[in-house]
């Protein structure tokens, strides 16, 4: 539904032509090898993998595409690992139609796009990051550790994440003892309660 959205949107723009739609990483990077689209939409909730990764992988692709996050995921935690990552921009999907696309043709220009709550907090954060003891839970964990975190919250157990993040059950398991000691968290319930309120929350 939300392919053919974009899809009718763009119908209506002279200067943007839509040019396709995958599923998941694998038939991303496929695609982007064989098409060389101009700019990749990409949401954080991905078959095959995390669009974190995603990005990753695209950023080490030879003339890889402009990325641009369209997104139901709360910018709050993700936008900024986003742009870290190799996006140009983050698009809450709770915005309007014409600020998508106002920010396709930004990230087409070489341009980053967030919104002007984020740019905000962006800059909250650069000013808190001398002292990280005060940064929010969730800004001390690593991307890796938040997509874990993410899955945890949807209830998967560690071999449904190790399977989705395609990597090993004991890696799981390792990363979720880590978000224990960084979130101050003292058992792997707390963990799983944590986990399905922030999923609650965003």
């Amino acid at each position: 539904m939300i392919g053919e959205g974009i899809r009718s949107l763009l119908s209506e723009c002279a200067d943007l032509e839509y040019c396709g739609r995958v599923n998941n990483v694998t038939q991303a990077l496929k695609y982007i090898r064989e098409s060389a689209p101009d700019v990749l939409i990409a949401e954080m909730s991905l078959d095959g993998g995390h669009g974190l990764d995603l990005l990753k992988r695209v950023q080490n692709l030879p003339d890889g595409p402009r990325v641009l996050v369209f997104s139901s995921q709360d910018e709050a935690i993700y936008a900024e690992r986003c742009v870290r990552a190799g996006a140009l921009g983050y698009v809450s999907k709770t915005e309007g139609r014409h600020m998508l696309v106002d920010a396709i043709r930004s990230v087409v220009a070489g341009r980053v796009w967030l919104s002007s709550s984020m740019q905000e907090r962006l800059v909250e954060v650069a000013v808190q990051r001398h002292s990280p003891q005060h940064a929010p839970p969730l800004e001390r964990l690593s991307d890796r550790e938040l997509a874990v975190l993410e899955l945890v919250g949807h209830g998967l157990p560690p071999r449904e994440i190790a399977a989705r993040l395609k990597i090993s059950v004991k890696t799981v398991h390792s990363h979720r003892e880590h978000m224990k000691q960084k979130l101050n968290l003292k058992s792997s319930g707390e963990l799983n309660i944590f986990a399905a309120e922030q999923m609650l929350e965003h």
